[in-house]
């Protein structure tokens, strides 16, 4: 699973997201599950940084989600001059903003569920990085 996120920052807020996010850089890459995280400068073109964190699985993701390291990349984002651009990738599908919604969305009780797959629902779910071939 990997997210994505662009963002455009104008003057000196370029510099202040540049230092924000260089120091969540290990940290993040010492959560369980994370894969590898990367930030990414634009040179040639517009203030433009790009993160970019790679996770072994759904729930290392989830994870993330709820931590001090991923509100302090949102307060980042809050900073950008435009909205921007986040792409959650799945096994499955690709899917924006609204899949971080969904995740952090407040959960019915225990044992009802409304994911796809999985125990509740009598399907096996696809393993991590494989087609879904149904």
């Amino acid at each position: 699973m990997t997210c994505t996120v662009q963002m455009v920052f104008e003057g000196s807020l370029e510099e202040e997201a540049l230092q924000v996010l260089r120091a969540l850089l290990f940290p993040v890459r010492t959560e369980e599950g994370c894969v590898t995280t990367a930030l990414l400068r634009d040179l040639g073109g517009e203030p433009r940084l790009v993160w970019i964190s790679r996770w072994m699985n759904q729930e290392a993701f989830e994870r993330h989600l709820r931590t001090e390291h991923f509100r302090r990349l949102l307060g980042v984002v809050e900073m950008a001059s435009e909205p921007p651009d986040i792409l959650v990738e799945r096994s499955v599908g690709r899917h924006g903003f609204e899949a971080i919604e969904a995740i952090l969305a407040p959960t019915p009780a225990a044992g009802v569920g409304n994911r796809e797959g999985g125990e509740e629902s009598g399907e096996t779910p696809e393993p991590p990085g494989e087609p879904d071939r149904r």
